[in-house]
């Protein structure tokens, strides 16, 4: 089920949209939805659910149903529920025995004040072949926007579901947008003079997702009703309850001042201002009342050092108008793969707020911490936002300042006896310093000692070594570096003769920076069937591997120069008496996170030939076989 109340401000998880196809675990009866709408945008909503339990995991899982809701906006019940056993015999549920009103659970690591609650639903004594239903009554007592409306509703392609029917009646003088993609839509109007619309779908046959799909919503059969007849009606819904939050106090005109110092350019004082933000104001999601959608005034987010997404953009817009810069809220799915909005405007497509200054076109999310300044979180780049001042939808862009890099600097040196030493450095710049900032502020002291250890053995190489230096990971101006000393052990034979390949040197949570893209590519076995997400990284390494001079190197692998519409490939191999310089270079072309499915199987062609290059070896045989000509 789809809530129809909608809060901003979700914390980014690692939750992915596509699924792994695995055991059927319920078959879905029925989902029968009813709406019956006010003109003021309140209503009243009727659920009704079944679904069989297939094996002992949905047992688990599926004993239980929780429905949220928030005194200020809207009231639950159970109605009704019911078990049904395999042999047809059927047990009513003792609702005051079974049915559990407590506070809404957050999470520990994302501290909330809120007064959600939810309404615990506990089927007991079921087994694999129950059939679980209910029956549930939501009444909404304050729209979240006055006299709006909007509601969304996929079918779920990799579930198996009987019957999935959505019933709407609203006033005749409430004009409806729909977007219906597969659902058989029908409409009338009742006795009363209101109009019914209803659709429905059935999906008998499992189809599971795709690794990186893009949301659900987009790509799967779904209904979307909203009363917003445009984008810019919705951000002018939000700018009207939070239109006055954002007002430059005296106490935040001084602040302001005193942040920005003698910085003169407007964009060195935005950066300033929103890492002050970053830095001072702790994040605590805000939940009372209209607090799903409607910030707190700016001061006091400044007097309580605390605020949710829409704290930290209200602040951050009050301290920017002190300094007379002026921006605007920009509301994004953050938490989500929502990389291309429904034409319908729905509000529960946006779950985070941002802050973008129009005039330096610059984009800041204050709420990240370890953010270089003037990036976005990596899960927000090349999503579309919705700019609450303009109502202009606005895409964060791919390039310039949000393009994410790595750059490797190794200095190896291959002893006589073949082991491997090396001095490996990395620079990391835009989203992809974030989790490298945060590992290694965290990192413990057993954690440094066996770093390099750890690593090696993440490749299958023997070996260890010492971090031998780690950047500064609180300053958000500079790009992150670090550094380890690593002995690799037997690497290679010597003085041969022997064959080998360069080490893909890692970083610190994946092997080999170029080799890493290419695998993805490579490993594609079977075309696609819808468009996906994918990255646009840059990637650099450099390496200088001087060898003994027992050794007389034969053949280097080739130079390469390769390009596509979407990537470019270059490596450079030189060898300048006993070192060997290797130049590789991956960039990509990209504007868009959204690629299309035929560029699955396209583009393993060109990554096959990336992937044979890095395999490549270097032959060597004993210097005295043969002298250098």
């Amino acid at each position: 089920m789809r809530y129809v109340q909608i809060v901003l401000c979700v914390l980014l998880t690692a939750a992915a949209s596509a699924q792994e196809e695995d055991p059927i675990h319920f078959r879905f009866r029925h989902a029968q939805y009813h709406f019956v709408l006010n003109a003021d945008g309140t209503y009243t909503s009727d659920y009704d659910a079944a679904y069989t339990l297939l094996t002992a995991a949905a047992v688990q899982e599926g004993s239980q149903a929780a429905f949220g809701y928030n005194p200020d906006f809207n009231n639950v019940d159970v109605v009704s529920a019911k078990v049904t056993h395999e042999d047809g015999s059927s047990v009513d549920l003792d609702l005051k025995d079974t049915v559990h009103d407590r506070s809404q659970t957050t999470a520990v690591d994302a501290p909330t004040l809120t007064q959600d609650r939810v309404k615990l639903l506990v089927f007991p004594n079921i087994k694999v072949g129950d059939t679980l239903s209910y029956h549930v009554r939501t009444v909404q007592t304050k729209a979240q926007y006055p006299g709006q409306f909007d509601f969304a509703i996929e079918q779920r392609l990799d579930q198996l579901t009987d019957d999935t029917d959505l019933t709407i009646d609203s006033p005749s003088s409430m004009e409806l947008h729909i977007e219906n993609v597969g659902y058989e839509a029908s409409s009338s109007t009742l006795p009363d003079g209101s109009v019914r619309h209803s659709w429905h779908i059935t999906n008998k046959a499992r189809v599971p997702y795709e690794e990186d799909d893009l949301s659900i919503i987009l790509t799967s059969p779904h209904v979307i009703v909203s009363t917003f007849a445009s984008y810019a009606d919705l951000a002018q819904a939000y700018r009207a309850r939070a239109s006055d939050k954002s007002d430059a106090t005296p106490e935040i005109k001084e602040l302001a001042a005193k942040i920005a110092g003698e910085e003169t350019d407007p964009r060195q004082v935005a950066l300033r201002l929103s890492d002050w933000v970053s830095r001072n104001i702790r994040y605590v999601a805000l939940y009372f009342g209209a607090g799903g959608v409607v910030p707190v005034n700016a001061s006091d987010v400044l007097k309580n050092r605390y605020g949710d997404c829409k704290g930290h953009v209200v602040l951050l817009e009050a301290l920017l108008k002190a300094r007379g810069i002026d921006s605007t809220g920009a509301l994004v799915n953050a938490n989500g793969t929502l990389y291309r909005l429904p034409a319908v405007p729905w509000s529960g497509g946006f779950d985070h707020i941002i802050t973008y200054v129009p005039s330096l076109d610059l984009w800041l999310d204050s709420t990240a911490t370890d953010l270089p300044l003037g990036t976005v979180q990596s899960a927000e780049i090349g999503k579309p936002t919705l700019l609450v001042q303009s109502g202009e939808v606005k895409q964060i862009p791919v390039v310039g300042v949000q393009k994410t890099s790595t750059l490797l600097d190794a200095q190896m040196t291959l002893q006589e006896s073949g082991d491997l030493e090396a001095e490996v450095h990395f620079r990391l710049t835009g989203p992809d310093s974030v989790q490298a900032r945060q590992f290694f502020k965290n990192i413990q002291p057993q954690g440094r000692r066996d770093f390099v250890r750890d690593v090696l053995a993440a490749d299958g190489i023997a070996g260890n070594g010492t971090l031998s230096s780690i950047g500064e990971p609180d300053r958000l101006d500079q790009d992150f570096k670090y550094a380890y000393h690593a002995n690799l052990y037997g690497y290679a034979a010597v003085p041969g003769p022997f064959g080998f390949t360069p080490p893909p040197l890692h970083n610190y949570h994946a092997t080999g920076l170029i080799q890493k893209t290419a695998e993805f590519y490579v490993s594609a076995n079977k075309p696609r069937q819808s468009e996906y997400i994918c990255s646009n990284p840059d990637r650099e390494e450099h390496y200088t591997l001087t060898l003994p001079a027992t050794v007389k190197v034969l053949s280097l692998p080739s130079n390469m120069d390769i390009s596509t519409d979407a990537y470019h490939y270059r490596a450079r191999y030189t060898l300048r008496g006993h070192a060997l310089e290797i130049d590789r270079l991956l960039e990509s072309r990209r504007t868009s996170r959204i690629c299309p499915a035929n560029d699955y199987m396209k583009y393993r062609d060109f990554f096959k030939q990336v992937m044979g290059n890095l395999r490549s070896q270097v032959l060597y045989q004993p210097a005295k076989v043969a002298k250098l000509r």
